[in-house]
């Protein structure tokens, strides 16, 4: 990969990793932005177009929140926030994005999910997930194509039971 574009809605998050990425030799540029918000969405892929040449290999869908609370103590504003985050942000920046994807030949668009925690109350490492994700955006897995790929510690074989 020659260069990437990477966001965040934290500016201090944000900085750090361009600031490590930067310091290993990568070609990156970081942008804040609310993915859950059509303006920073439409802001953010036209600022990417303009990076990218109207090209882009891969969109990676990552962002998602939660509200610990109990399901009954849920607000309309509780639920909007989690559904325009974790579900609206994704069904409207794919879109967005397809020019610049279909442009490039061979674009990808990857929905990430990730739970904190497997059955066995240990934290999935940022690394047990990157590697999976690295390898779908290779050309080999081409024909992998509208999968769900559970990489969830065993999480899925207890039907999502932590306890």
């Amino acid at each position: 990969m020659s260069s990437c574009s990477y966001m965040c809605e934290e500016p201090s998050q944000l900085d750090a990793c361009i600031h490590q990425w930067k310091e290993k030799g990568l070609k990156v540029r970081g942008s804040v932005c609310d993915v859950s918000s059509q303006a920073d969405r439409g802001k953010l892929i036209n600022e990417d177009s303009s990076l990218f040449c109207g090209k882009l290999n891969i969109l990676i869908n990552n962002a998602g929140t939660n509200v610990y609370k109990q399901t009954l103590d849920y607000t309309a504003e509780d639920f909007s926030f989690l559904v325009n985050t974790n579900l609206r942000s994704a069904f409207h920046l794919s879109p967005l994005a397809h020019p610049l994807l279909k442009a490039s030949g061979a674009g990808r668009i990857l929905c990430v999910f990730y739970l904190h925690c497997d059955p066995h109350a240990t934290s999935g490492e940022p690394g047990e997930v990157s590697s999976v994700v690295a390898f779908l955006c290779l050309p080999a897995p081409s024909f992998t194509t509208g999968q769900v790929i559970c990489i969830g510690g065993g999480m899925s074989v207890n039907g999502f039971f932590m306890g």
